[in-house]
């Protein structure tokens, strides 16, 4: 009799258990997914209604940041912010981007015949210029990135007080991490060597529609892709897409060599059939200040 009596309470707390874990599961499921779901509301894109306002396309607010994210944005919809973007492109965006002191360029070296400055620098400005494009930083993986090179073209008035030298006007390849002293040793191009060939001038993007409501500021650019695609000694030939993985074919163009640099590929003449790519910034009320949130390639 006893022993039922234990039996049957062995089994009531197995099954009491049981319960407890799985509701405890339930909880913990759900307030993982709340969490999801916030971040996703971060990265959600509103859709603009008459209730926006128009605004001006060379606005203050978000000029630095879109030049600062343009060309990525342009190559790859960036839908969940910064984990949409490579080791390799956070590296570039936060050097491009960093403020930089003197002392955060040590160890220089210049090779006399190349004119390339080997250094070692310090990230935290890299981590810096981050936080100012996305409002957040993200511990990059050294191990990923490879032949690592970045071209400063894209450096925007987010750089306040840089140090010259790491904004060569060739870029920079990344060499090493160097985990006791939380920097990076890199080689500063000093010279572009970089040779082409006459081409016409090439206009992919331009902004259609920038429009505001609340913190939220919604900024359309439409956008086509081109493709050189050889030629002969007389002419080249090129051709136009949609998107840009280019398979979607809109038009193709013959210019002669010997005209072409009078010549221009514009995404004005394909408004109607370019692609469409939306970015959302988002205004951080501590710093007053806006950051990129996102961006669609539509």
């Amino acid at each position: 009799m006893k022993n039922n009596i234990f039996i049957g309470i062995l089994i009531a707390l197995v099954i009491g258990l049981s319960c407890y874990i799985g509701y405890d599961k339930v909880i913990l499921e759900k307030e993982a997914k709340t969490v999801e779901n916030t971040n996703d509301m971060e990265k959600e894109i509103p859709q603009p209604d008459s209730t926006w306002k128009d605004i001006d396309i060379n606005d203050d607010r978000i000029k630095g940041i879109y030049n600062a994210i343009k060309d990525f944005s342009y190559k790859a919809s960036r839908g969940a912010g910064i984990n949409d973007f490579t080791n390799y492109e956070l590296l570039s965006l936060g050097v491009v981007n960093g403020d930089f002191k003197k002392e955060d360029l040590t160890n220089e070296k210049k090779d006399p015949s190349s004119g390339i400055i080997s250094a070692t620098l310090k990230l935290d400005g890299v981590y810096n210029g981050l936080e100012k494009v996305f409002n957040q930083t993200k511990k990059l993986n050294f191990s990923t990135i490879d032949g690592f090179y970045s071209s400063p073209k894209v450096n925007t008035s987010l750089s306040n007080n840089s140090y010259s030298k790491i904004m060569s006007p060739c870029g920079f390849t990344f060499n090493q991490y160097n985990k006791e002293s939380n920097s990076i040793d890199i080689s500063i191009v000093g010279v572009c060597d970089s040779v082409t060939g006459p081409a016409p001038e090439m206009e992919e993007t331009k902004i259609v529609s920038v429009q505001e409501k609340n913190d939220i500021i919604i900024l359309k650019e439409k956008a086509i892709y081109i493709s050189p695609l050889g030629g002969t000694d007389t002419e080249a030939y090129y051709q136009v897409y949609y998107d840009p993985l280019k398979t979607r074919y809109l038009d193709a163009m013959n210019f002669n060599l010997d005209t072409i640099s009078n010549e221009k590929i514009s995404v004005e003449k394909y408004l109607d059939k370019a692609t469409t790519i939306t970015y959302t910034f988002k205004k951080n009320n501590d710093t007053n200040k806006y950051y990129f949130v996102s961006s669609t390639i539509e």
